[in-house]
């Protein structure tokens, strides 16, 4: 390929292919010490449709600098982009950002937000605003006090794969106070307006986010696959200011969410969907979590959860009274009705090794059309299954076994549930259970045998007491008994 020798201040510093670039060119020195933002900049407005590459070395940067419209940032081994050391003001950012760009790559970069050096200020590393094919790849993200990644209103066919988030979004200590995201997408509010659509995170590493790890507002057709968090105080919210459509979560390992060397006094929920419209969360291992392991609240509609194993959720002391005790809670968080409808519960395994939770799955007492089966639940310390009572602000002490008669949603199906004797009304089809119960009382319990069928004619009209005959009677006993039997409460 023709090519340029590219050189800096006279000197000859390499030879690349036409529409490669380095910063070296430019200007930027690499050394850790000089601050190269004016160079990087330099380079940076003249690499439109260009690939430019980051030789191995350390880039100070003072301040953000801005990319443009159909670049490419690559990293050679060893490449580092550090926030200089010195007080940066809110509202600022501490290195990239970009508007209404398109087609953007970086790879392999490593952007280290100087933790502890930068003042107080918890500002976005990268932030990207209505942009359109952005991809981030094979890139490092560490020892940033604010969000790693900001993606913010109206960007389009983003993706984000096989990068890693190290110690971000904490205080230089990790006590607690104002944390941040991995990965936040910040539209911020609802409606078409400000929507981002077609987003793919995949395969990448948290260890250590002070906050959740990925984080939606306001989003339309997502997967989140194949992540690996650990020791971070959440893994997915899908709340803010506009609700979240078409999300996949499938395949992420997540372990030791809010506890280890990160504890906050908020009690949080690995999978937190407020407000979710059409979610799939499917094939999740989820390992040890201070709180609820995946959770389901006001206003969403259509979501699967299934074939995700849990285990240990609820094991910190320090949230045994927190309304979210369920390994799957379908409900919750204020006293309003909750407005959840079609969620379906399937296949999944939940599991407690250390004592501390407190119901494997938590029902909403006012669900619409929820279904349940095929669940393999170990018994938390107050039973299996558990449900908020009525509309009451949810507080575990509100949470009930379903044995309690009073206040289930009459459109909840269970199928498959082992609850051995134990009695609950209002539920559409409970397939085990030996009856049900009004107000504490048994209205029907197991089939009674030991009925014949009688023969002759059945007759279903009204009779007169004082006149009716022997023969009349028995027809209309006859037209009795076939219901009863035809119902199965009664049978041979």
């Amino acid at each position: 390929t023709a090519g340029a020798a590219l050189t800096t201040n006279g000197g000859a510093v390499g030879w690349v292919p036409d529409g490669v670039s380095t910063v070296l060119h430019y200007g930027a020195t690499g050394n850790g010490v000089t601050d190269d933002l004016a160079a990087i900049q330099s380079a940076l407005n003249a690499s439109t449709g260009r690939t430019l590459v980051f030789p191995t070395g350390i880039y100070q940067m003072s301040a953000h600098a801005e990319i443009k419209t159909n670049t490419r940032l690559v990293g050679e081994n060893g490449a580092i982009i550090l926030a200089a050391a010195q007080t940066r003001t809110t509202g600022n950012l501490l290195m990239f950002a970009t508007g209404t760009s398109t087609d953007i790559v970086l790879d392999g970069l490593t952007f280290d937000g100087n933790k502890g050096n930068v003042g107080s200020a918890t500002l976005p590393v990268l932030t990207f605003y209505q942009t359109k094919r952005l991809r981030v790849r094979n890139c490092t993200f560490q020892n940033t006090q604010g969000i790693a990644l900001n993606i913010s209103r109206l960007n389009e066919d983003i993706e984000i794969e096989g990068c890693r988030f190290i110690d971000v979004g904490r205080k230089p200590d990790g006590s607690e106070g104002t944390r941040s995201q991995g990965i936040a997408f910040s539209n911020t509010t609802s409606g078409e307006v400000t929507r981002s659509h077609r987003v793919r995170i995949s395969n990448n590493t948290f260890l250590r986010v002070g906050l959740d790890c990925i984080s939606f507002s306001n989003i339309s057709g997502a997967e989140i696959v194949g992540n690996v968090a650990n020791d971070c105080y959440a893994f997915f919210y899908g709340g803010g200011e506009g609700y979240c459509e078409a999300v996949t979560i499938a395949g992420n390992a997540i372990r030791t969410v809010n506890q280890g060397t990160l504890v906050d006094s908020a009690p949080p929920v690995a999978i937190d969907i407020p407000g979710g419209v059409n979610y799939t969360v499917i094939g999740n291992s989820i390992d040890g979590v201070a709180a609820a392991a995946i959770g389901v609240f006001g206003g969403s509609r259509n979501v699967v959860i299934a074939n995700n194993a849990i285990r240990n959720a609820g094991n910190h002391s320090q949230y045994q009274d927190v309304p979210w005790q369920g390994a799957i809670c379908v409900g919750g968080k204020g006293a309003a009705a909750s407005d959840i409808s079609d969620v379906s519960v399937l296949g999944n395994k939940i599991s407690d090794e250390l004592g501390f939770m407190r119901w494997g799955l938590v029902l909403r007492a006012d669900l619409v059309n929820c279904y349940v089966a095929g669940n393999g639940i170990q018994a938390g310390t107050q039973g299996k299954y558990g449900r908020y009572a009525g509309n009451a602000t949810p507080s575990n002490a509100a949470i009930t076994a379903l044995t309690d008669s009073s206040g289930v949603s009459a459109t909840t199906v269970i199928e498959d549930v082992d609850f051995g004797n134990a009695r609950v009304n209002h539920w559409r089809k409970l397939n085990s259970l030996s009856g049900y119960q009004v107000g504490g009382l048994d209205v029907i319990g197991a089939r009674k045998t030991g009925w014949g069928a009688p023969t002759g004619t059945a007759t279903r009209t009204s009779f007169e007491t004082s006149t009716v005959t022997t023969a009349q009677l028995a027809e209309r006993i006859k037209a009795l008994l076939d219901d009863l039997t035809a119902h199965g409460i009664i049978g041979a």
